[in-house]
């Protein structure tokens, strides 16, 4: 896998958006708006490396109107004040950096008399503040001196600000145009000092995507201009026509359940990197680390207040989402007693007795959605997903007037069919006639379970070697290539250029959307390399030794608000 700061930022800031994109690879359809930033971002880039950006920006579009044309006066006005200032230095526009594992382009790299360099990014936006505290030009400096072996002396953003006036009624369009020419405010330069932990931080994400398992869906982000998650204009693309290689999976997301006192519990323990999420307290007889999730009063003056277990468990999603760990499955034991739990706080919440005080159904779906969301949102981390349960037993007549015992996990019908759509195996763990452990791996008439494996052997000895070498025989003919679940590394300094290819994607480098947020304009003769520290103070311009720049008398400017 090959990443890119647009394809790594994506999966941070939305991972229903970038499942979408490069896991089922579904592309979004461009409205093709007159300000597009997208299509104007690429159009002034081409523009400043010498490229007819005019056609860059209209053969995006299939009809030309007033609209676009007032985004071209715009574009060449802010093009050619870059272009004169830039003329004068040892320039390289779209400098590609590529490893077998990473992909970016820099903009602007200008050469320096002392042989170092400087790092540039072109940015057609007012967002400024949003772009300094960005990790794009850290990780460019980062590869760009592993693999061209120079300094960088300089990071900086060039700010090409927008303007947003709009035409009055009064106004006729050549008036218009003028005053959009009149409002454009120079160019500028704000400079960024390189910081190692956000190249780090750019790893620890590598990691996280390495890592997590998209057979789930991820949540939706709450962002108004993710497209994605708006569900508007999806364009699917078809896969290419190849088989792909399938992996041996030893770690399946699983349901286990079995009487009292059978082991069900130690047998999960034998997971590596687990984390019990217990009910009952019953710990004793495992080793992994848990959290116990119950309720509990606490009483603060007069009064007695329930802190919910069913809040707790959404802290421990919370955490899990937002700490870095090392755990690789996450065990619920007991499932059901978590459903209850559940129910518990909706019954608070509502001031209800039983689902039915909801009325007409309501009551049960709330509970259900509460509760089933929140399980979709524990397995889309990425996480070895394991259910522990307690058995129950019915007896049900069969025509004949037999009657046959039925063994199912103790929890109700519906939720159980939810669950066992969430794992790839469900289990009967018991005791047979001779006092031995087993597990039921084929599914039988008189037991709940099933999955997705074509197990060699009806029952085996309730030990997860045997059960991993049951697993295994059941993916007879695959490579014997085994599938990791997630694994949160901790760094302290990033890796090398070389970062293990576990997700087998192609990467494409994409350019990034503009973010829309508000920012103070500079005044509107301000030059283009005026330039600005972290703290928005002016500094010396170290370009000016090869450049003497002319100075221009400012004037004061309202403040305009961006996008």
């Amino acid at each position: 896998m090959r990443y890119s700061y647009s394809r790594v930022s994506l999966f941070e800031q939305c991972k229903y958006a970038f499942q979408f994109k490069y896991i089922f690879e579904i592309e979004t359809i461009p409205k093709l708006e007159a300000n597009d930033p997208l299509i104007i971002g690429s159009a002034v880039h081409g523009g400043i490396e010498g490229k007819d950006f005019e056609q860059l920006y209209l053969e995006n579009f299939p009809k030309i109107t007033d609209l676009h044309i007032n985004e071209l006066i715009k574009m060449d006005v802010q093009v050619n004040r870059v272009i004169r200032k830039l003329n004068a230095f040892k320039c390289e526009y779209e400098v590609e950096i590529s490893t077998e594992n990473f992909l970016g382009f820099i903009d602007l790299v200008i050469h320096n008399k002392d042989g170092s360099v400087s790092i540039f990014d072109f940015k057609y936006s007012n967002n400024v503040e949003n772009y300094l505290n960005s990790r794009q030009l850290h990780i460019y400096k980062y590869y760009y001196e592993k693999i061209f072996n120079k300094p960088v002396k300089d990071l900086g953003y060039i700010f090409i600000p927008k303007t947003f006036i709009k035409q009055k009624k009064t106004e006729d369009l050549h008036n218009f145009r003028n005053r959009i020419v009149a409002s454009l405010e120079q160019p500028f330069i704000s400079y960024v000092k390189y910081d190692k932990t956000k190249v780090d931080e750019f790893f620890k994400i590598i990691k996280k995507i390495e890592n997590t398992d998209f057979k789930g869906l991820f949540p939706k982000c709450n962002n108004p201009h993710c497209e994605y998650c708006r569900g508007e204009n999806y364009m699917f693309k078809l896969p290419e026509n190849k088989k792909r290689e399938k992996v041996i999976d030893t770690n399946p997301d699983l349901w286990i359940y079995a009487d009292s006192y059978v082991g069900k519990s130690t047998f999960v323990d034998k997971f590596e990197d687990l984390l019990f999420i217990n009910t009952d307290g019953n710990t004793d007889n495992t080793e992994s680390p848990f959290v116990l999730i119950r309720n509990e009063k606490k009483q603060e003056g007069r009064l007695i207040k329930t802190k919910f277990g069913w809040e707790s468990f959404l802290e421990v999603i919370d955490s899990l989402e937002t700490q870095e760990n090392t755990f690789k499955t996450i065990a619920i034991d007991l499932v059901e007693d978590l459903r209850d739990l559940c129910r518990l706080y909706i019954f608070d919440k509502y001031n209800w007795e039983h689902e039915s005080d909801g009325g007409f159904g309501k009551g049960w779906q709330m509970v259900s959605s509460e509760f089933n969301t929140a399980m979709k949102r524990l397995k889309s981390l990425g996480y070895q997903i394991v259910y522990i349960s307690k058995e129950k037993r019915e007896e049900v007549k069969l025509r004949n007037g037999n009657t046959r015992t039925i063994f199912t996990p103790n929890i109700d019908d519906k939720t159980a069919n939810v669950l066992s759509g969430t794992v790839d195996l469900t289990v009967r763990a018991f005791i047979d006639e001779e006092g031995k452990r087993k597990l039921q791996l084929k599914k039988v008439n008189n037991a709940f379970g099933g999955g997705r494996f074509n197990f060699k052997r009806d029952l085996i000895d309730l030990d997860m070697n045997e059960f991993k070498e049951a697993l295994i025989e059941a993916q007879d003919g695959v490579k014997s290539k085994e599938v990791v679940k997630s694994e949160v590394v901790k760094e302290t300094t990033p890796p090398d250029t070389s970062i293990p290819d576990t997700v087998e994607a192609e990467v494409v480098e994409v350019v990034e959307e503009k973010p829309k947020r508000r920012r103070k304009t500079k005044p509107a003769e301000e030059e283009l390399f005026v330039v600005t520290d972290d703290e928005g103070n002016e500094v010396v311009n170290p370009f000016t030794e090869e450049v003497e720049l002319e100075k221009t008398e400012t004037k004061t400017r309202r403040r305009r608000r961006g996008e």
